[in-house]
């Protein structure tokens, strides 16, 4: 069986959907699949190439990649899965990928396209891009999606319910054992451990994040060790910092400031990655990620955070009330510093509460969002 992977390869960066992707291709591998990576180039928006070079750049890559497309040659019950881009141009790239992957393919072949973002969740009916998403799903034999809100966004742009599929995210671990579980959230002498980690643009929450942790550290009780991870992120749906610049100073500062109290001692590391970014959940206690992203899909994050035992303060933003809910989180559905403030405080004080919380995360990691069940998922889908 051979399957033609199409998604976007990011150099040097993060991308949920690469990792969805990578995740899926390292289970099928040892199934016996051949699976062939199809990288999508992309704009250059760094600012080092002017945008004309960028794009001649960019078309000139393309050409190359939908000649090999074309020259793939899919032989009969092979499949296609593209993990969808989302903007404008995307949407044409990948639409047009999709025609020359299957164009001279020997055989009928099975077509998924999957869904990573929300982007398409705020396009009213009628757009120029619903159109041209419609017109990519027609082309499918199914679409993914992560969650049930999405699902009802995709039949309110006109998708046939039929062709829409549900397959939640799922991370790169395994999940700890529950006994684990019950040894760090016990009550001890060292400070408690509280973690957000994410992609730093202001409406990802780390704004309410840091002044919580400000406002705690005036108030009296166990001390807390707070770390803020993860690179800035200036894009379109920033609201509180208009420059890289300006977010670094104020994040700094802020830092400094909490740092000058007794009781919480903050730390921002710049993004971490492989045995780094593990670390820090095998430590971390407390998981905070108050999103009001409004694009906002199944952060990844959130599920790692559950693999590893922490518990979780979180929002109802995107698919997050799909992935946890009240029995395994502390939800906030419109997050301020004081209720951030008022949740880890709340944590903080109640073992009890912390274990409750961080066993049925784990619990409903293991039950909804483990590897095998994901990479079965897939195989079923792209009939393999």
């Amino acid at each position: 069986m051979r399957v033609l992977f199409i998604y976007i390869g990011v150099a040097g960066g993060f991308s949920g959907q690469a990792k969805a992707t990578d995740l899926i291709i390292d289970g099928l591998n040892p199934k016996g699949v051949v699976c062939v990576r199809g990288l999508l180039p992309y704009l250059d928006r760094s600012g080092r190439l002017p945008v004309s070079i960028s794009g001649v750049s960019l078309f000139a890559k393309l050409l190359r990649v939908y000649w090999r497309f074309l020259c793939e040659r899919l032989p009969e019950g092979g499949a296609i899965h593209l993990s969808l881009g989302l903007t404008r141009f995307a949407l044409l790239r990948d639409y047009v990928a999709l025609i020359c992957a299957s164009l001279f393919a020997r055989g009928r072949v099975r077509k998924v396209v999957a869904l990573h973002g929300s982007v398409f969740t705020e396009w009213p009916t009628n757009s120029l891009n619903a159109q041209l998403f419609r017109s990519v799903i027609r082309c499918a034999g199914c679409v993914t999606c992560v969650g049930s809100s999405h699902r009802q966004a995709l039949i309110n742009l006109g998708v046939s319910s039929g062709k829409i599929e549900i397959v939640p995210n799922t991370c790169e671990y395994d999940g700890i054992e529950e006994s684990d579980v019950t040894e760090r959230q016990a009550s001890s002498d060292q400070p408690l451990e509280c973690l957000f980690l994410s992609s730093l643009t202001d409406t990802k929450g780390y704004p309410e994040y840091l002044e919580a942790l400000e406002m705690i550290g005036s108030v009296d009780g166990a001390p807390i060790h707070a770390v803020l991870c993860g690179p800035i992120m200036m894009d379109a749906y920033r609201k509180r910092f208009e420059t890289y610049d300006e977010a670094k100073v104020w994040i700094e500062q802020k830092v400094a400031s909490i740092n000058e109290s007794d009781r919480v001692q903050a730390e921002w590391i710049p993004g971490a990655r492989g045995s780094a970014k593990k670390a820090l959940f095998e430590q971390a206690q407390i998981f905070v990620l108050p999103t009001q992203y409004p694009v906002e899909a199944q952060p990844l994050a959130v599920i790692e955070a559950m693999a590893h035992g922490c518990a979780i303060v979180t929002t109802d933003a995107g698919e997050l009330l799909s992935t946890v809910n009240d029995e395994s989180a502390i939800i906030l559905s419109a997050p301020t510093p004081d209720s951030v403030k008022q949740s880890i405080i709340s944590l903080a004080e109640d073992e009890q509460l912390r274990l409750r919380l961080s066993q049925a995360a784990l619990n409903q990691f293991k039950l909804k969002f483990n590897r095998e069940r994901y990479v079965q998922r897939w195989a079923d889908l792209l009939r393999l």
